[in-house]
């Protein structure tokens, strides 16, 4: 795992990158495919997380019932 994360990294434009990237990137949907899966599975309305994107990491909420939604209110 740790020589393909350094070709998807570092060595992205190769042939070998490229698969590492989009393995590493379809593990990535799996798992939060499971986790979301989960979550409905237990009755939650929302997941909330970070992702982290070129050492940035961003707030992240997936919304499993849009009925907790509320429309935006105009200041």
């Amino acid at each position: 795992m740790q020589a393909m994360q350094y070709l998807a990294t570092y060595q992205r434009d190769t042939p070998e990158g490229i698969v590492s990237f989009n393995h590493i990137q379809k593990l990535t949907r799996d798992c939060i495919e499971d986790i979301v899966d989960a979550a409905i599975a237990a009755g939650y309305q929302a997941v909330a997380g970070n992702e982290l994107q070129s050492g940035v990491t961003y707030p992240l909420l997936i919304v499993l019932d849009p009925n907790i939604l509320t429309a935006p209110v105009k200041v």
